[in-house]
């Protein structure tokens, strides 16, 4: 550790002063100790362990005021505390900083904010700063990052899955101009419900393809006319490696986007659009990323409105695009999961509409053309209509358990007749047997009413 020039005979007396003063204190922390000893309602212990730590703090800080070679390992904690910044050169901070990834968080807050004080450009700090505000995002929202790996499945990832939306909600209510973030907890149930619906399909086609009566009951509904007449068949088909193909590229859809946007929210909640800059100037985010987000910070309307939507037009273009094209792609199973996908699901936004309800049967939300046509056409005119004319009952969407919309938005209990089809309708109706019939032959009820093949 090599200190910059300064006057030697005043770090000198400087140097003596603060250790002697951590002298005096740690013969405080041994009084207040023998005073306990004797004394015990003087609970004294959490001003020990305090008065320790201010100790070891204000050696940390005479040596760095002496130059020393061999610091604690607090000593950039220490630095930036006491406004030390002057005693340590650019390159001790820089060789830390290559080290961010065994850094507690706080070590490395503060070591960022030495960087900043040496006037370091961002751009030789870009991996520990993008390393921080990965870590803030991570930690707010109560997640393990060794934990979180897509390959587990949906029902091994569901608590990660859960969390992910309950901290867009989360930031989202601390500043409601994240508009993104509140649409991306909305609509995130009706997403995730789809990473539990992949099995569950197949099981419902098998059933369907074992039964002509299901088949025939199927015909009648204009879920049927849509999707199932023509897709079933073949959907009955999907092998465990597909469906497990389709589940993870979908959990790891979630997990991108989560780094992708969620630390520059925390960065702008820490330090406004300034620290949104110091990411763009680190190479971590790009101009457009930067350019939404003075947007947003403008505090107007349409311009609020629009660095969201721009946000939104990056996750859906740079971000998952590539895996919606490589599910499109998948051979034999893409072109027909990807399509029972545009036919059947419908975002969780009230007042937003399926891709077929708002323009026909031959698109497919694999395309990102296609995709973005309805989000523009129909969802995002749909959400902001919600924000701007009843943000009560948006609040109130987005604060409810994110557990419970998953539920509600699974394929069985968007349409019921699915729902039957696994589980058996939801009454059972028995009727008494006439006097003298055989109970195991048909009843005169059976020519009337077809009893239904569960």
């Amino acid at each position: 550790m090599t200190k910059v020039s300064i006057d030697p005979d005043g770090a000198d007396e400087l140097a003596r002063r603060l250790d002697q003063l951590a002298e005096d204190i740690s013969d405080a922390r041994s009084r207040a100790w023998a005073l306990r000893v004797r004394w015990g309602s003087l609970r004294s212990w959490p001003l020990q362990i305090w008065v320790q730590e201010l100790a070891g703090r204000l050696r940390t800080a005479a040596a760095i005021v002496r130059g020393d070679d061999n610091l604690p390992s607090n000593w950039a904690q220490v630095a930036d505390r006491y406004e030390l910044h002057d005693h340590i050169d650019q390159a001790d901070i820089e060789s830390a900083l290559g080290e961010y990834a065994s850094m507690e968080l706080d070590q490395l807050e503060h070591l960022l904010s030495l960087a900043r004080a040496a006037g370091i450009h961002p751009a030789d700090y870009g991996e520990a700063l993008q390393n921080y505000w990965d870590r803030r995002a991570l930690d707010r929202a109560g997640i393990d990052p060794d934990e979180w790996d897509p390959s587990l499945g949906a029902d091994a990832q569901r608590d990660i899955i859960e969390r992910v939306y309950v901290y867009y909600a989360e930031i989202y209510g601390e500043d409601e101009d994240f508009l993104w973030a509140g649409m991306a907890n909305m609509i995130g149930p009706s997403f995730a419900a789809g990473f539990f619906d992949l099995a569950e399909f197949r099981d419902i086609a098998q059933r369907v393809q074992q039964n002509a009566m299901l088949r025939s009951l199927l015909g009648t509904t204009p879920l049927a006319g849509r999707t199932l007449n023509l897709l079933l068949a073949e959907a009955a088909n999907l092998g465990d490696r597909e469906l497990e193909f389709f589940e993870t590229t979908f959990l790891q859809m979630q997990k991108d986007i989560f780094f992708d946007l969620a630390p520059v929210h925390e960065a702008y909640l820490a330090g406004g659009v300034d620290a949104v800059e110091e990411m763009y100037q680190a190479g971590v985010i790009d101009r457009d990323v930067y350019d939404a987000w003075v947007d947003i910070s403008s505090g107007e309307q349409h311009l609020v409105e629009q660095g969201n939507e721009a946000l939104l037009l990056r996750e859906q273009r740079d971000v998952i695009d590539g895996y919606y094209q490589d599910m499109y792609n998948r051979q034999p199973s893409g072109p027909l999961v990807t399509k029972i996908m545009t036919l059947i699901g419908a975002p969780s936004i009230p007042g937003a509409r399926g891709y077929p309800e708002v323009f026909d049967t031959s698109g497919n939300i694999a395309h990102f053309e296609d995709r973005w046509a309805l989000i523009q056409e129909d969802t995002l005119p749909a959400y902001l209509e919600l924000m701007r004319n009843d943000r009560e009952q948006a609040n109130d969407i987005i604060s409810s358990p994110v557990s419970n919309r998953i539920d509600e938005q699974r394929l069985k209990n968007q349409y019921p007749i699915l729902g039957w089809i696994l589980d058996g309708p939801p009454v059972t109706i028995s009727m008494p047997d006439l006097p003298g019939w055989n109970p195991r032959l048909p009843s005169p009820l059976d020519y009337i009413v077809p009893r239904l093949p569960w």
